[in-house]
């Protein structure tokens, strides 16, 4: 990267601090400590600020109602609550929103910027680049988070990468960014993809430096399908497991219920036996740990059923597996049906079980299947 020299004043007190780092460090000249000490001080402040993004389609999220508050009342209590300052709104604004704000919120707790015409959320984001300095939160205010976000923000200071991105896990990965993580370093990061190897998704919470908009210009316009992809690939992104309260307003994403985490705990347990990519021992600890949740609020957690579950799901497995590879002509038709007879029983089983596992502990509802092989 090109330098350019600079001329500055410093009194005698921090000229001896400069000299004494410098002398206890490899570094061989004040110009090189000056500029390293900037940049962990700029690196390491931890984020005063936090931007809001939501689209004008969704901007009724929002004002929804969940515990008592609306979800923007709870995204600017969250922010509050952990030091946050500043809190910028970016959505293409009319009288109308700016009056339902104005309604739940104090006047000035929240700046809104207009940005006139929605193109995504990195060309949203590049309207603040010259409010942004150092470390700053970003929201996709269609989601609502509740989680211990200093851990988040302590693993961001202490890596100093460009994003560590909130993620959590789901059973339908191509509603969101899917992640896969090598430790805790993004190595991909796929947007709303039909088929997804990973089950790892965005908690839609990041915290950025502000470094990243090196990688955003006017034509840029989203971080999740143009700017994230780039930082897995520079392994300039890090993830972080909210292992909190998580919702997507739009979908009512609440949390797992214990009969569904079995299960992908079951299926997950099958995938790192039969497939071994390292990557998917760390879903199984976040589903895990999910499980472990429910047994700390003293809610029962039979192994008996997760034995059950995980001995169904694999005969599921290797009666499927075959089909899956493509491989119905050589099977032969008879026998295709006579596995898709048994794989309908199997599943059975499995609703039944689950089902079984929500009527003991209460949480969750009975799964039933409509028009389905299983019925």
């Amino acid at each position: 990267m090109k330098k350019r020299k600079i001329a500055i004043s410093l009194n005698n007190d921090t000229l001896d601090l400069v000299d004494e780092f410098m002398g206890k460090s490899s570094l061989s000249s004040r110009s090189q400590a000056i500029e390293h000490l900037i940049n962990r001080a700029v690196n390491k402040d931890p984020p005063r600020k936090a931007v809001l993004l939501i689209r004008d389609k969704d901007q009724k999220y929002l004002f929804e109602n969940f515990a008592g508050k609306t979800i923007l009342e709870h995204h600017v209590t969250f922010l509050k609550e952990n030091n946050i300052k500043e809190i910028y709104l970016v959505t293409k604004t009319s009288e109308e929103f700016n009056a339902s704000t104005l309604r739940i919120l104090r006047d000035g707790e929240v700046k809104i910027v207009d940005e006139i015409v929605s193109k995504g959320t990195a060309a949203a984001l590049n309207l603040l680049r010259d409010k942004l300095f150092g470390n700053f939160i970003v929201i996709n205010a269609d989601t609502f988070n509740d989680f211990n976000i200093k851990k988040m923000i302590s693993q961001h200071l202490k890596n100093q990468n460009i994003a560590t991105i909130g993620l959590i896990s789901a059973p339908d990965p191509e509603k969101s960014g899917s992640v896969v993580l090598d430790g805790s370093y993004i190595v991909s990061f796929k947007e709303k993809q039909f088929h997804s190897s990973s089950n790892v998704i965005s908690a839609g919470i990041y915290i950025l430096n502000s470094r990243i908009f090196s990688l955003i210009n006017l034509k840029t316009r989203s971080l999740e399908e143009d700017v994230f992809p780039i930082l897995a690939k520079n392994r300039s992104a890090q993830g972080f497991f909210t292992f909190g309260k998580f919702l997507h307003i739009p979908d009512k994403m609440m949390e797992t219920p214990l009969a569904e985490l079995i299960d992908r705990y079951s299926i997950m347990r099958l995938k790192v036996e039969r497939i071994g990519d390292s990557y998917l021992n760390n879903e199984l600890e976040v589903i895990r740990h999910s499980i472990n949740k429910y047994k700390e609020r003293g809610i029962l957690v039979s192994e008996e059923w997760i034995q059950k579950l995980y001995e169904i799901n694999g005969k599921m497995w290797d009666l499927e597996y075959d089909i899956r590879k493509g491989k119905e002509g050589e099977l032969g038709l008879e026998e295709v049906g006579r596995r898709a007879l048994l794989i309908r029983d199997l599943n059975k089983q499995r609703i039944s079980v689950k089902n079984g596992i929500a009527e003991i502990t209460g949480s969750g509802f009975n799964d039933i299947k409509m028009n389905n092989a299983s019925e």
